[in-house]
């Protein structure tokens, strides 16, 4: 798109914005950022029929325009590749989610390390808290040291293996199925001895391991998010849980370390187109007064914007437009 806009010489500015979603923490902000850009430009290629593709006139009138599935196929594609340029070898999943939104079950061949496939989930609700360490990681860094784990120690293998038996009956633990309900024993259980192979594999930290103790001392279970060495963790509050959702969260505020707690849902909406005057957070005004005094106003039928969740519910958001030089 970019050379296309050189040879077409117009300039694009693209403004983003990011509500309360904590980066570098595990939650997936390079991705919900990689698929905003993404969808942005998709929009602005739509809009003009820049590339060869014919314009489109799809004025955005309303909120929570969905892109169509075809186009939604492209902006994640966009996506994945950027988060390759950031993280090195990304998994997929982050922007996968972030783009159409809900959860997503994943899955990676043993052997060879490709996707073998992604699968969506219907999540029921499920009350859960995530925590701010607010310790910084690189997940290229952690991931990289993992592999190293990996080659260095052979007996690694089983717990990776583990590690994905985990995660398939986590799946069939959410789903109600013949019980008629969700095993939510066995899911705080799962979650605990997903978090200690995990600090088995070297990719926990103290921080992350204090927030699992507090919990744990209230019969609940937590585990780091991401790529670990920082960053979140989650908490999964059971139904019959003896303490409150406020009680839990005050007795992790409570710890020395300033760990922060957010409020959580599972499973966002993914992209959605919306009309720029109906979002609080964007000051058009201010955007047009950054432009440069050599440059053209703002082409109305030019503006795009999108918002769209991540794992944890927010996100970001990147309005642009497109200006001949």
């Amino acid at each position: 798109i970019i050379p296309a806009l050189l040879n077409a010489k117009s300039s694009v500015s693209i403004y983003v914005r990011s509500e309360d979603l904590p980066l570098g923490a595990g939650l997936g902000s390079s991705a919900a950022f990689c698929v905003a850009c993404s969808a942005a430009l998709y929009r602005l290629r739509e809009k003009t029929g820049i590339m060869g593709v014919a314009a489109v006139d799809r004025n955005i009138k309303d909120n929570n325009t969905r892109p169509e599935q075809a186009s939604l196929d492209i902006i994640n594609a966009w996506a994945f590749a950027s988060e390759g340029v950031i993280h090195g070898n990304p998994s997929g999943l982050d922007n996968t989610v972030s783009c159409y939104g809900g959860a997503v079950y994943y899955q990676k061949d043993a052997e060879t390390g490709n996707l073998r496939a992604f699968h969506e989930l219907v999540v029921p609700p499920l009350d859960m808290i995530l925590t701010n360490t607010f310790i910084p990681r690189s997940t290229k860094a952690l991931v990289a040291g993992v592999h190293k784990v990996k080659e260095d120690f052979e007996f690694t293998v089983d717990v990776f293996a583990a590690i994905g038996r985990i995660s398939d009956q986590f799946r069939k633990a959410l789903d109600p199925g013949d019980r008629g309900y969700r095993d939510t024993a066995k899911i705080s259980q799962l979650i605990r001895t997903n978090q200690n192979l995990l600090k088995a594999i070297g990719v926990s930290h103290k921080a992350l391991d204090e927030i699992c103790h507090i919990t744990e001392q209230m019969g609940v279970a937590s585990k780091l998010t991401g790529a670990g060495g920082g960053g979140c963790t989650f908490t999964y509050i059971p139904p019959d849980c003896e303490y409150t959702r406020d009680e839990i969260r005050e007795k992790i505020e409570e710890s020395p370390h300033g760990f922060k707690c957010l409020s959580s849902l599972v499973g966002g909406t993914g992209v959605r187109y919306m009309n720029p005057d109906t979002i609080p957070i964007v000051d058009l005004a201010k955007m047009r007064n950054q432009t440069t005094d050599n440059s053209l106003p703002w082409d109305r039928t030019l503006q795009y914007i999108l918002a769209l969740g991540s794992l944890t519910a927010l996100g970001f958001v990147a309005v642009g437009n497109m200006k001949k030089k």
